[in-house]
């Protein structure tokens, strides 16, 4: 294993970008979230070792004939980020004044749903207008990877994946779409999900 800097923990994790999908272990500062570490500009890459790296892809898991190489280390330019499944979220202390937003994130081929926290009354536009200037990386709760289907509204996607949680790089969206309610109003729930 390649040595870790100082107050440094690896985590398991799944990178997404357009070129692959890297599997490994996440470095990151102890105590300090995944999106948050993303956003800060001292380091313009992610740190990866133990590195299994397939072909672009959303699907888990990943067809064993879409293994490109294996490597002990990368790094993983920011701005080609897509989204991570892994890492350490926000702590549940970090949303008590905000309120939850059920999105969409749309990419070519598939969707990402799930719910970013904003301030009380504050509109999608004008978050993503400081998310897009300033942070671009935010965690996505009870996000689910849906497959789209033709003449079919966004609820009756197929539900591929659900995880706790996600960070995605909004920068690298297709689109955000704020389903304009609250989380959990006229929105389908995953089994034994309250």
């Amino acid at each position: 294993m390649v040595g870790l800097g100082r107050h440094v923990t690896p985590v398991q994790g799944r990178v997404y970008t357009n070129e692959f999908r890297l599997y490994g272990q996440l470095h990151l500062p102890e105590s300090v979230g995944t999106a948050r570490m993303l956003n800060l500009t001292d380091r313009p890459y992610l740190p990866v070792t133990d590195c299994l790296v397939y072909d672009a892809g959303f699907r888990h898991p990943p067809e064993h004939e879409s293994l490109q190489y294996e490597t002990t280390f990368a790094a993983v330019p920011k701005e080609h980020i897509l989204w991570i499944v892994g890492g350490r979220g926000e702590e549940p202390s970090e949303h008590a004044r905000r309120e939850a937003r059920q999105v969409y994130i749309m990419y070519a081929s598939y969707v990402l749903s799930g719910r970013l926290y904003l301030m009380p009354g504050q509109r999608v536009s004008d978050f993503l207008h400081t998310v897009f200037t300033d942070r671009p990386f935010q965690d996505l709760h009870g996000a689910r990877v849906l497959l789209p289907k033709r003449e079919v509204h966004l609820e009756e996607f197929d539900v591929l994946q659900f995880h706790e949680f996600v960070t995605v790089n909004l920068k690298q969206a297709g689109g955000v779409f704020d389903i304009g309610n609250d989380a959990g109003k006229g929105f389908r729930l995953e089994p034994g999900e309250d």
